[in-house]
């Protein structure tokens, strides 16, 4: 505190540069990665803070710290139109910046500035020359407007996404769409139209090998005909989901598969058979996660209905 600014400004440098060694010595850790942000942006370099900052929010994310990854991409961002020739000092496009702001948005549970986020990138992306882009975007799009229960609107936005590639296009982005359409169908109990759509998004996902769409698509079409009280075909189709996103390493949707075959088997009346699978979920689920909650929320549901 008692150092003059330019003085405090070098310790900061001299710091950053201090840490970065220690990284190269010893590899890399969340908590000095984070440091090394920090002092960078005290010490007024810029472009040594962007880059920074974009690893630590990398190495935040791949400990599931989504509150400070989702922190330290917004500081990024701020800092992007500060330096020159930002995307090569970042390693990547501030597009992909934007998207990666709102999936650890969409993680933590804020919808609001997902899709504050989710514009800001459409405003960057030109929808005819960059169909699929602009694609997944709306796609991510839908799903916050979704979690803000403007439900017409996000089918909007899955149908605006879909007029932007041909229709028997057969890629990851159609998919993707599909099975987003699917699901807002489910949610909405018409059933009939989820299991219709999840099949064309199943078909598609299979063609070009799409795992973890794949999976998804089985996820929503196994709970709507769960739904629809043909149990046995949606308990089938959610094992299947299960089976491939174990194999696939997809955590989330391990997880997703989990609470939805829980869910179908409650409501066919074997109760019991929910609550081992809620429970068994609940041994491979992240602590501290809404899905975690979710799952939580299951068993002591049943356990109520079992007395």
């Amino acid at each position: 505190d008692d150092l003059l600014p330019g003085e405090r400004a070098e310790q900061h440098g001299a710091i950053a540069r201090a840490l970065e060694r220690a990284i190269e010595s010893e590899g890399e850790r969340v908590h000095l990665t984070a440091e090394v942000a920090h002092h960078w942006l005290a010490a007024g370099d810029q472009p040594a803070a962007l880059a920074a900052t974009v690893r630590a929010a990398a190495a935040a994310e791949s400990v599931n710290a989504f509150h400070e990854s989702l922190s330290l991409r917004e500081r990024a961002l701020g800092l992007w139109e500060r330096v020159a020739e930002p995307e090569q000092v970042a390693g990547l496009s501030q597009v992909d910046l934007l998207m990666q702001a709102a999936n650890a948005a969409e993680v933590t549970g804020d919808a609001a500035r997902q899709e504050t986020l989710l514009r800001r990138t459409l405003e960057l992306v030109d929808e005819k020359s960059q169909p699929s882009l602009a694609a997944s975007v709306l796609e991510r799009l839908s799903r916050a407007l979704w979690s803000l229960n403007r439900q017409e609107e996000s089918v909007e936005t899955i149908n605006r996404a879909l007029a932007l590639l041909p229709e028997d296009e057969q890629s990851r982005e159609r998919a993707a769409l599909l099975v987003e359409l699917a699901r807002c169908r489910m949610l909405q109990s018409r059933f009939g139209e989820s299991i219709g759509v999840a099949r064309d998004a199943l078909a598609v996902a299979r063609a070009i090998g799409t795992r973890d769409v794949e999976v998804r698509a089985l996820n929503v079409m196994g709970t709507a005909l769960g739904n629809r009280f043909e149990a046995e075909e949606g308990a089938g189709a959610l094992r299947e989901a299960l089976e491939i996103a174990r194999a696939a390493g997809l955590p989330r949707e391990v997880t997703a598969a989990y609470i939805n075959l829980a869910d179908v088997l409650h409501v066919s009346g074997r109760t019991a058979d929910a609550l081992a699978v809620a429970r068994e979920g609940l041994e491979t689920s992240a602590p501290n996660t809404r899905a975690h909650d979710w799952l939580t929320m299951n068993a002591v549901e049943f356990s109520y209905y079992l007395g």
